[in-house]
């Protein structure tokens, strides 16, 4: 059994969140595991988080392996509860939850690791940008703590490993693309016949409220037009069951515990998942959702999104848009988007000009879409960045600062990477890959949340300043900061008992001995 654990108050209750996703004795271990995870100063490994965790000799090393490779839990379930957490305190009550999705490759080299693939890493330092390791899709909430920062901060809660496709099927539509867009051309057919059957039931109740019938007799079951609406609306149910078997198909690949070739050839791309996971999010939320993302996430599967969530992606340069169709006519080709930002006029804003201008996609069929073109106050000709989206509502301004938040999660990999050790624990077996960089991401999203809740941003910045005074620009804490602020807390609380033992043996000095003895504990936990 493992000891008793002396932690601070805060950090228990921050993980008492998911104690309902564990059994008893694995969520001890499991306290034992996030806490290793963030005390831990070197290599992230199992056993640098056992040593961290100050169970180097108390347990086995198996319990920490078994804990990713066998015991029973959910990482889904775990950012499920976490995102409602976040969305409770940080986000106003009743608005839209900012989401931003990407996906971020963590290298490993052995021909023994499950899911290992060849993909491009942009952090790359060599030539070739071309690594093997294991490629994650992360949905993260952004949201801004001004006593942190006045930018956003990328909070990840849904992760999920991407699997490599076979390469028979590079280049081919994936099975919820294809689900996508016979829904969407299902529910194109369908919305006159409903249209049509919503007036005439208007009408119907008006003339019952009037006391009279209407002139003329009602349409009889086995005409055309009442058949014509029979078979859109079976078509309508029969796509409608195919795009939720397709997105069921997407959410049991991604689960800790699907099988090895789950899907075959079938098995989902970077851009269904990141799909599958951000309708779950906003199922459980119960919230409209923002997603922002890079160039990578157009998919045709974007026709198949509820109302309630809207996409923005930045558009490729060779992209091809067509214009928003008069009501008799087809779409026609307008071109690219540096072709469409010398036709249309800009609007000068603040360290920008924009252009807003409905449009349409072949591959999303007639999906309503907004081009957003941006251009910086010394371009002439073009524009820098078009973005795509499906928010109809948001004006541009919105829809421009929305898209400028996405670059937190850069961060945030990065932070994880170099301060939490992601991607260093050395995993094979495929519920302890699929498990374990998002249980770090996860512990990093609870050292922001831990910190803004319990943290002093003005007393930290004014101790790391007086540490490097060189370092004079420095006006907020980063994210080592915070680290090192839950380290102290937690070397303090494990520390607590000796401490009280140094004070009775000097009562006539207590308080400076206590000093003492923080300091020196406050010099470790920042290291």
């Amino acid at each position: 059994m493992l000891p008793a654990p002396m932690l601070p108050p805060g950090w228990l209750a921050l993980l008492a969140i998911f104690q309902a996703c564990f059994t008893a004795p694995t969520y001890r271990l499991f306290t034992a595991v996030a806490t290793g995870a963030v005390c831990q100063v070197g290599r992230a490994t199992l056993t640098g988080m056992q040593r961290a965790a100050g169970l180097g000799t108390a347990v086995s090393h198996h319990r920490f392996s078994d804990f990713f490779a066998r015991n029973r839990w959910d990482a889904h379930q775990l950012g499920e509860r976490l995102a409602l957490w976040v969305a409770d305190h940080f986000v106003p009550p009743g608005e839209a939850v900012q989401v931003v999705v990407d996906d971020t490759l963590l290298e490993r080299w052995g021909r023994k690791v499950f899911a290992r693939m060849l993909s491009h890493d942009g952090s790359a330092q060599h030539t070739t940008a071309l690594t093997w390791g294991n490629r994650f899709v992360v949905v993260a909430i952004a949201v801004r703590v001004p006593q942190i920062s006045p930018r956003a901060i990328a909070l990840p809660v849904l992760i999920a490993l991407h699997q490599p496709r076979p390469r028979t099927s590079a280049g081919k539509p994936t099975r919820l693309g294809r689900a996508a867009s016979a829904l969407e051309s299902a529910q194109r057919r369908w919305a006159p016949h409903a249209q049509r059957i919503r007036d005439r039931r208007a009408a119907q109740a008006a003339a019952a409220a009037r006391g009279h019938r209407l002139p003329g007799t009602p349409q009889q079951p086995g005409s055309r037009r009442a058949h014509d609406a029979h078979r859109a609306r079976a078509r309508l149910h029969a796509a409608r069951s195919a795009w939720d078997q397709a997105l069921a198909h997407v959410q049991a690949c991604t689960s800790a515990t699907a099988a090895p070739a789950a899907g075959g050839g079938e098995r989902p791309s970077a851009p269904d998942i990141a799909i599958a996971l951000v309708l779950r999010l906003a199922q459980v939320l119960g919230r409209p959702v923002h997603v922002v993302a890079d160039a990578a996430y157009s998919t045709p599967a974007l026709a198949a999104l509820p109302p309630s969530v809207t996409w923005t992606v930045r558009l490729k340069s060779n992209a091809v848009l067509h214009r928003a169709p008069a009501a008799t006519t087809a779409h026609t080709r307008w071109g690219r988007p540096g072709q469409i930002a010398d036709e249309v006029g800009f609007t000068p804003g603040p360290g920008c000009s924009a252009a807003d201008a409905p449009c349409y996609r072949a591959t999303l069929g007639h999906t309503p879409l907004r081009l957003v073109l941006i251009r910086n106050p010394h371009t002439t000709a073009g524009c820098d960045a078009a973005l795509l989206t499906t928010d109809t509502a948001t004006p541009t301004a919105g829809i421009i600062a929305r898209y400028r938040d996405r670059w937190a999660i850069e961060t945030c990999f990065r932070d994880a990477k170099q301060h939490l050790g992601l991607g260093q624990a050395h995993n094979r077996v495929p519920a302890a890959v699929r498990r374990t960089a998002p249980l770090q991401l996860l512990c990093y999203t609870l050292v922001i949340c831990y910190y803004a809740l319990h943290g002093q941003p003005g007393c930290d910045t004014a101790r790391r300043r007086a540490e490097a005074p060189y370092y004079t620009a420095k006006a907020r804490p980063a994210f080592i900061d915070m680290a090192a602020c839950l380290r102290r807390d937690i070397i303090r609380a494990r520390h607590a008992p000796a401490i009280t033992e140094v004070c009775a043996d000097h009562p006539d000095q207590p308080e400076q001995r206590i000093t003492e003895i923080e300091q020196i504990l406050s010099d470790i936990g920042a290291l």
